[in-house]
């Protein structure tokens, strides 16, 4: 491990390498489950599960007939 880190103190650093800049991270705030986003949650996840995929449509143009 200390010798890894030596590699990387001259000029020379690979493009895969990413800058260690500090860098703000910024903080989501944070919402309580209420249970009104509750219901609406599981309402989004169970239609998103349940409802069929249409097929994509056929195009009538690109038909050639035999």
């Amino acid at each position: 491990m200390d010798r890894d880190s030596l590699i990387f103190q001259g000029d020379f650093v690979p493009a895969s390498m990413p800058s260690r800049r500090p860098a703000p991270m910024l903080a989501q705030p944070i919402v309580p489950w209420t249970l009104t986003r509750l219901a609406a949650a599981g309402i989004d996840w169970l239609m998103a599960e349940t409802l069929p995929t249409l097929p994509a449509p056929i195009s009538t143009t690109a038909k050639r007939r035999v």
